[in-house]
Parts: C-alpha cells; structure tokens; sequence
C-alpha cells in the first residue's frame, strides 16, 4: 500500500552434465623385451571429454622370476575416474624378459689319448647343460685325421662349442685323439748266407738288420741254437734267427 518494492532475490544452478567415461591410451604394447633387457616402465595418457588430458594412476605388480629362474614378467595398469565418477577403462601392458648371464657348460666322459696301432676311431661325445635352457647338444667341428710326416702317425681334434639362447658362450670344450696305421710287416735282411765254413773256422755270428715302413731302422732280436756235434762227432751246426714285430 505504500509502494515500496522488496528486493529481489535470485538463485542460480549450475551443473555439469558428464556421463563419458575419461579414456586412457598408451603407444605401447605387451611383447617379450628379449634377454637381459633395460626395463622401461611404458608410458599411458589420459583424455576426458570435460576435463582434458590427465596423468593416469598406474600401478605394477609382478617382475618375479618363474619356476625355472629365468623368465620375469611384469604388468603396468593403468586407471582413472573423472570429477564425476565416470570410470575409465583399465588399460593394462604385460612385459616378459629373460635374465640369463651364466654360460652354459660343455662336459665329456671322453679325454685326449693315444688309441694305439689300426684303431676304429670313434669319436668323443659331449654333453651340455645350461642354466635356464637345460640340456643341449653342443656343435662339435673336427679337424686333423691327416697322416704326419712319416706317413703312419694321424691326429685328430673334436671341438665342441655351444652359445645360449641369450647368447652367453660356453667355454670351449676339445679332445684329441692320435693313432697309428700301419698294416706293413717290417723287413729283416742280411748280407751273410747259410754255409760250410770249412775246417776249424773262427765262427763269427751272421749280422742281421732291419727296416720298418714306419718305426725305421732297427736291430733284430736274434738267437741262436746248435753248435753241437753231429753224429761222427767232428761237424757242427748252428743256426741264427732274427725276429722283430713293429
């Protein structure tokens, strides 16, 4: 009634309408790293249709060895929630790797020996084993099995190496073996020839020698049997053998 106005009072509302889940990514991806790698964490981002790029949470579990010692695995996950509770997808990477600095070990039963005259030559065998591979076999190369100078004494060497599947070298493992061929008799001879000698001689035992194709000149064994009388009592006889085996 008397005109006076009140003062107006006013209430404003504001809200934010958001029911887009943030999205995480990541320009990585879950592979194998190989052997004894440097081990990067990946890395992810994060973009929501309100709020913009964000820092995701990431969190990690794993990086423990597995049964056999060798194989570690780890996974990064990553996750977030916009300022209205939209939940983004979880976004995992897996990362494997082995870590395998020992060399793997070459053994044999066999060992480097002289196997005598007209061997069949068989060779050695060897044996491997590795840390985290396990058993193998080793590559063996051979070399040698050529005569020497004098024609009958052979060598021959067996090498057996071995690299691990993260590339550690086995010590090098060898064994040699010599022989001997020779499948020819040696040779006796001599320049006397069996004989009457006369009457009364100075008897002088024949001389003999020898020659072998491999071992050389050498000195018969010779022995000798007789020089007794004979029937009427005034001749005698004796007889010289010369022998030798190589």
């Amino acid at each position: 009634p008397c005109g006076i106005a009140a003062a107006a009072v006013f209430i404003t509302y504001t809200w934010k309408v958001d029911t887009i889940a943030r999205v995480i990514t990541t320009a990585d991806s879950s592979h194998y790293l190989g052997c004894n790698p440097t081990v990067v964490a990946p890395s992810f981002s994060g973009s929501d249709n309100c709020d913009g790029p964000f820092s995701p949470t990431v969190t990690t579990t794993g990086a423990s060895a597995s049964t056999n010692g060798c194989y570690w695995t780890q996974t990064w996950t990553a996750n977030w929630s916009d300022l209205c509770g939209n939940a983004a997808a979880a976004l995992s990477i897996t990362y494997t790797w082995k870590v395998d600095t020992i060399a793997p070990v070459i053994t044999t039963a066999d060992s480097s020996h002289y196997l005598g005259c007209n061997p069949i030559v068989v060779a050695p065998s060897f044996n491997g084993s590795d840390n985290c591979d396990g058993t193998f076999a080793p590559t063996v190369t051979s070399a040698g099995a050529t005569a020497s100078a004098n024609g009958c004494m052979y060598s021959q060497t067996w090498y057996a190496n071995w690299s691990d599947l993260c590339g550690n070298p086995a010590t090098q493992a060898s064994i040699t073996y010599t022989w001997k061929v020779d499948t020819i008799a040696p040779v006796i001879t001599t320049a006397d020839s069996s004989h009457y000698l006369g009457c009364n001689p100075i008897v002088v035992a024949p001389s003999f020698s020898g020659s072998d194709n491999c071992d050389g000149v050498f000195s018969p064994t010779v022995t000798s049997a007789g020089a007794t009388a004979s029937a009427n009592g005034c001749l005698y006889t004796q007889t010289w053998y010369a022998n030798w085996s190589d």
